[in-house]
């Protein structure tokens, strides 16, 4: 599942989002409300995948969780933020 979301989400960064391109004939704006789900999505399962793979490793700790939750924010923070999607 880490695997899995970590690729998701670079081919998301690079423009190449999997499902977007399922849905290439919904209209722009909904595109891209799409595109933006599809950053979270794929930081949330990579975020699972590190969880659930912690745990098969040995007992996960709450620092465990803080850790991952606070590095997938931080991934979706920064994309949002490179693409000027949020501003500060």
């Amino acid at each position: 599942m880490m695997v899995v979301g970590c690729i998701w989400y670079i081919l998301a960064f690079f423009w190449l989002p999997p499902v977007s391109a399922l849905f290439y004939w919904v209209p722009q704006r909904l595109g891209m409300v799409i595109l933006r789900a599809e950053f979270v999505m794929s930081a949330i399962l990579a975020a699972i995948g590190a969880i659930v793979w912690r745990r098969a490793v040995g007992k996960p700790r709450t620092r465990t969780y803080v850790l991952v939750v606070a590095c997938a924010g931080i991934a979706v923070f920064g994309v949002f933020f490179l693409y000027d999607w949020i501003r500060l």
